[in-house]
């Protein structure tokens, strides 16, 4: 990816992240392709892979439901051939329980030549988000 292309990447995903949590899930995901592949982390009650947008925009706005969920990105790592991996932190309150939460995430962001998002891998491990992208340390 190129330095203007990762530009325009973390421009766009600064906007939808301060959408998503505005709870703007159709803003948040505007960049997303139709058919858009999101493997959600292994850890989750709900693990597993997304299939389209719509079902994206359906599953966060049910995590919203349950939970003052805020995330931010941390870094933003060029993974090369239109890949960037981020480093998320998430924090937010079961609204039911008071509970907080906090944790740290990895994500492998993949996109087509229009610059869309065709596929989301997460990670709960640095490590194993740099091997997946090929960037082992």
């Amino acid at each position: 990816m190129s330095w203007e292309d990762l530009d325009a990447f973390v421009k766009a995903r600064r906007g939808a992240q301060k959408a998503f949590n505005e709870g703007d899930f159709e803003m948040a995901f505007a960049g997303l392709a139709p058919d858009v592949e999101w493997q959600l982390l292994p850890s989750l009650p709900e693990s597993g892979v997304l299939r389209g947008r719509d079902a994206v925009v359906d599953y966060f706005s049910g995590v919203r439901d349950a939970a003052e969920w805020r995330i931010a990105a941390v870094e933003f790592i060029d993974a090369g051939e239109r890949r960037v991996l981020i480093h998320q932190h998430g924090s937010g309150t079961g609204r039911a329980t008071g509970i907080v939460l906090t944790r740290d995430f990895f994500q492998i962001w993949e996109t087509d030549s229009d610059g869309l998002v065709v596929r989301v891998r997460e990670y709960e491990r640095r490590e194993d988000a740099l091997e997946a992208a090929g960037l082992s340390e």
